[in-house]
């Protein structure tokens, strides 16, 4: 088997595993409400075991799998654009490039209204590698200059985010009671945390109602 062929298999048995590390953090979506992927106390509560099954995939699996799949994902983009780079194949190469983020496209689409999944990603992946397309002879230079700019781009979003969460919290640690509190004060709260209520209507709602009306919102 030629050298080339084996990179690719290596380059497939990678993404597989990185798939299952995937389904591993979007199993706890599936089994309990989505709240419970980000918070444990949506699915279980603050024991030992359940604290420790959920920090356990957040900083062993989510990230890091996260992160190896998406690299695969830059690899498979630079391997299927070198071709489309040669002057003599180049329009095959395209060709072939849009092709294959246009299904992936379709298979977010089904993954995400029929299937049910509303954190599909396949469809930001096919979204994003076409953009990716008109960067694929950019120098090395270029693209690390825009990382660093989407980087703080979203460490910025991201801070002034936990900034506006801090400060609900610190107008909430003035009340006692948050039923005592201003229905605005109330409807802040709602955004710091979901309220348990709320959780358990959706998880009901989710394993009992027909397959007819989630595809229908």
């Amino acid at each position: 088997m030629p050298s080339n062929s084996m990179r690719y298999d290596v380059i497939d048995a990678l993404r597989g595993f990185a798939l299952f590390g995937v389904l591993w953090v979007n199993t706890t979506g599936h089994a309990l409400s989505h709240f419970a992927i980000n918070d444990p106390t949506a699915g279980g509560g603050m024991d030992a075991l359940n604290f420790g099954a959920w920090l356990g995939t957040s900083v062993f699996i989510e990230g890091c799998m996260r992160g190896l799949f998406s690299l695969l994902f830059g690899a498979s983009v630079i391997l299927i654009t070198r071709r489309a780079a040669a002057p003599e194949d180049s329009l095959l190469g395209a060709d072939l490039y849009f092709r294959r983020n246009l299904w992936l496209m379709v298979f977010g689409l089904v993954h995400g209204f029929l299937l049910l999944m509303p954190g599909d990603i396949l469809y930001t992946y096919a979204l994003c590698g076409m953009v990716l397309f008109v960067f694929r002879l950019a120098s090395v230079r270029t693209l690390l200059a825009l990382s660093c700019l989407c980087l703080v781009i979203v460490s910025a979003v991201e801070g002034l985010d936990a900034a506006e969460k801090h400060q609900i919290a610190d107008q909430l640690a003035a009340y006692e009671d948050i039923s005592s509190a201003p229905e605005e004060i109330q409807d802040l709260a709602g955004a710091l945390k979901v309220p348990q209520e709320y959780i358990d209507t959706e998880y009901r709602e989710k394993v009992t109602s027909p397959y007819s009306v989630h595809v229908r919102y």
